[in-house]
């Protein structure tokens, strides 16, 4: 088998090149402007269903800014405190732990999940004993839930509300397909396909099931 460096460096080549995907991607969509949205609505027969289509974007246009607003601002937050308990808890690297909680709070269950692991995985090599290891990923759990059950709900309100199962199959299903960042647009895409659904009589049944 590769070495365990080499196989390292080819998965942040595929991070690396996806990210840049995307990056290009956002690039010529923000240069467009409003092209795609007159495209649509030259595209669309009826007045009533011009209408709908320009409603129906801006909405998924303003509900989109406003999560990864909002849960930037969380996350930034959520890593400062983070960083800020692991150095009390003598955890070395403390600023890139709270770097590492803010990037993986943006995947929804599964980095709370991989950021006590790795917070574990760092004590264990740390530590001599077992107590501060269990009280480290012990704190830093409690910490993401602390987030996504109380501040997030008390920012977000009833915006963005999703059914639990459904995010957590939308997460697999992006990151099988575009890999890490799928995982990152995972919930703005099933969000706006939310918004069309509630948007669009004949779709009020899906829209319903990937409410909360």
């Amino acid at each position: 088998k590769p070495p365990l460096a080499r196989l390292f460096v080819l998965e942040m080549g595929n991070v690396v090149f996806g990210a840049a995907l995307v990056f290009a991607l956002a690039f010529f969509l923000l240069a467009s402007g409003d092209a795609f949205l007159r495209k649509v609505v030259t595209v669309t027969p009826r007045l009533r269903n011009k209408v709908q289509a320009v409603t129906i974007m801006r909405e998924i246009q303003h509900e989109i800014s406003l999560y990864f607003s909002t849960i930037t601002l969380i996350n930034v937050g959520l890593g400062i405190v983070t960083g800020l308990a692991m150095w009390m808890m003598g955890l070395p690297n403390a600023v890139l732990w709270g770097v590492m909680a803010a990037l993986l709070n943006f995947i929804p269950y599964l980095g709370a999940i991989v950021g006590t692991a790795l917070i574990g995985l760092i004590g264990s090599a740390e530590f001599s004993s077992v107590a501060p290891i269990i009280w480290t990923m012990g704190v830093y759990y409690l910490l993401t839930v602390a987030e996504s059950n109380i501040v997030t709900p008390l920012l977000l309100g009833r915006r963005m509300t999703l059914n639990p199962p459904v995010i957590f199959l939308s997460v697999l299903l992006w990151g099988w397909l575009w890999g890490i960042t799928g995982v990152f647009l995972a919930v703005p895409i099933i969000a706006a396909c939310k918004i069309i659904c509630d948007h669009v009589p004949s779709w009020s049944r899906a829209g319903e099931f990937l409410s909360k």
